[in-house]
């Protein structure tokens, strides 16, 4: 397993553009992407950095993000972030991936200066 990991949920493509922009940028950086099929990967354990990249849904997290973030075993020093993709504001989509943490994680970043107006050439601050 690769000691950074981009876990994706995407629909439009924009969250997947942003994550390989990372991984790009990250040596032995692995993306995996969100889906139904894939929902068991969360259980892995995962080490090291995962980043979870995420598209704002009608002000909040999607479901399915929800769902794997509820479900992710993580080592007790892995160091997690959070970034959504939106257009204008992004609603409560951090709180909302903050309160899915119920194993009492210390260390989650969150950053919200993904506009998905900046797409293709995207630009995130605080990366």
């Amino acid at each position: 397993m690769a000691s950074t990991t981009i876990v994706c949920f995407t629909g439009s493509g924009n969250s997947l553009k942003v994550a390989q922009d990372i991984a790009d940028g990250v040596p032995d950086a692995e993306i995996i992407r969100i889906s139904y099929k894939n929902l068991r990967r969360a259980t892995v354990g995962y080490t090291g950095v995962v980043g979870i990249v995420f598209p704002v849904y009608y002000a909040g997290l999607p479901h399915m993000v929800r769902q794997f973030v509820e479900l992710l075993n993580l080592d007790p020093q892995c160091y997690e972030f959070g970034i959504a993709t939106y257009w204008g504001m992004p609603g409560i989509a951090f709180d909302q991936f903050c309160e899915c943490h119920k194993k009492g994680l210390e260390t989650v970043s969150v950053m919200g200066n993904c506009d998905a107006r900046q797409l293709p050439g995207v630009v995130c601050s605080g990366i």
